[in-house]
């Protein structure tokens, strides 16, 4: 029973964010001020679990929700793909790019004697990605 009243307040949030939406008259503004704050309280519970209930220190979190984030504007601007499909899209890309970025950082780490040049390599690989990744939908805008 004392599970069920805890849960009453968090099920009635829920059902009010979802509904606001609906309401008529609601400005587009709203929604998206709302859609935003939703999102950055994700990323926040995440970095709260990561950080102080695993207790482990977070320096690529941002960077992956920077993957995905890119990954749908690049996706739903440049080729029109619907903002509903890129989302597991953005997860695949994240995914990958976490594996590929621990497969580097772990074989480097075993022959690298200079940790500097392991830092530098692994930031220009999601810059060199992301670059590839949005130079199809430049050259096409500029022509």
């Amino acid at each position: 029973m004392a599970m069920n009243q805890r849960l009453l307040p968090l099920v009635v949030f829920a059902l009010v964010m979802a509904v606001i939406p609906f309401i008529p008259g609601v400005p587009p503004f709203w929604i998206v001020l709302l859609d935003n704050i939703g999102l950055a309280a994700l990323v926040a519970m995440g970095l709260v679990l990561l950080t102080g209930v695993g207790g482990l220190t977070s320096f690529g979190q941002a960077a992956f929700c920077g993957f995905g984030a890119y990954t749908t504007a690049v996706l739903t601007t440049a080729y029109g793909v619907s903002p509903w499909l890129t989302l597991p899209l953005s997860l695949l890309v994240s995914g990958i790019a976490a594996v590929l970025l621990g497969i580097v950082e772990a074989f480097s780490s075993f022959y690298a004697s200079n940790y500097k040049e392991v830092i530098v390599f692994m930031l220009l690989i999601p810059v060199l990605l992301l670059r590839s990744l949005a130079a199809p939908a430049v050259e096409e805008e500029k022509d």
